[in-house]
């Protein structure tokens, strides 16, 4: 699905984790990658040092993928992109105009040779571009997965209300070659209270706290149900999967799971646009970023052919 593949980069490490995870699609999938380094017109006395990093980047990324490549006799073509102008337009400019399919970004980031905050920088370029994106909160995690395996497991939040129709609509962003497992969680809420009338019909059964257990089994086995949905679409692709039910809130399960499963990515179907056409980066998604270390997928519905 991801034919091109953008990386903006403003010479920070946080920015260049992103670097990391493109390295780890590449070299099952071979697509293009583009390093983008936008310099500002203020600055152009430095442009040398700003092509310099950029080339460097580049170099290095052949050479890792070229080592992949000769695992999967594939060739990736990394290509450094030197733009001059306000960053969040110039990626938004040079993503539209070459039919980037991926964007792989940091967020929250103040430091580097540009400066320019890149939390605001990518927030732009997700609201504005038609592409999926990789999103890396400024606490995300640095580690890889073994060499030329992909991204690994991507855990899919399901909530109570979702449907198959939505969910199709973002499927095919899992590729067989990049993703070992997908885990679908739905979290079912607490109980912490209970009906006294229909506990007075078991109460001969049941103390108040099995009581409670015994409803909120019933909630997770109901939720395992609904995610048998999820699960049967994407084990017709031929990828492992499993489904998780919690007890808790949604963005605490999520960030636990993620957390205590060692998941590498956590997908999130875009939730839709402005009325300017402008995508909207919805409350879980910042949540996420702002309190998990796990990266995160967000997948726009895909163009038309």
């Amino acid at each position: 699905m991801f034919r091109k593949i953008l990386v903006p980069l403003d010479g920070s490490q946080i920015s260049e984790r992103a670097l990391q995870i493109a390295q780890q699609i590449l070299p099952r999938t071979n697509p293009e990658l583009f390093l983008v380094h936008v310099v500002d017109p203020s600055r152009e006395s430095a442009a040398h040092m700003h092509r310099t990093y950029l080339d460097g980047l580049a170099e290095s990324s052949r050479q890792h993928l070229s080592r992949e490549s000769s695992k999967t006799q594939q060739a990736t073509k990394v290509i450094p992109v030197l733009l001059h102008g306000d960053p969040a337009t110039e990626v938004i400019n040079f993503s539209q105009k070459n039919d980037i399919s991926l964007v792989i970004m940091s967020t929250r980031n103040r430091t580097g040779i540009r400066r320019w905050a890149l939390g605001s920088v990518s927030e732009k370029v997700y609201r504005q571009t038609m592409c999926s994106c990789i999103l890396i909160g400024a606490e995300g995690d640095s580690k890889t997965t073994q060499a030329g395996m992909g991204v690994g497991r991507i855990l899919v939040p399901i909530g109570r209300t979702g449907n198959e129709r939505e969910f199709l609509s973002y499927v095919n962003a899992f590729d067989t070659r990049i993703i070992s497992e997908v885990i679908f969680l739905q979290a079912v809420p607490q109980i912490v209270s209970i009906d006294e009338e229909e506990y007075q019909k078991v109460a001969h059964e049941f103390t108040e706290s099995a009581y409670a257990d015994r409803l909120e089994q019933s909630r997770k086995e109901e939720a395992l149900k609904h995610l048998s949905t999820f699960t049967n679409v994407v084990k017709g692709k031929g990828i492992a999967t499993t489904a998780v039910a919690v007890v808790g809130s949604t963005v605490d399960s999520i960030l636990k799971y993620a957390r205590e499963a060692n998941i590498d990515l956590i997908a999130l179907p875009a939730e839709g646009q402005t009325a300017f056409g402008h995508w909207i980066l919805g409350k879980l998604a910042k949540t996420l970023l702002r309190e998990g270390k796990t990266p995160v997928l967000i997948v726009k519905p895909l163009k038309p052919v």
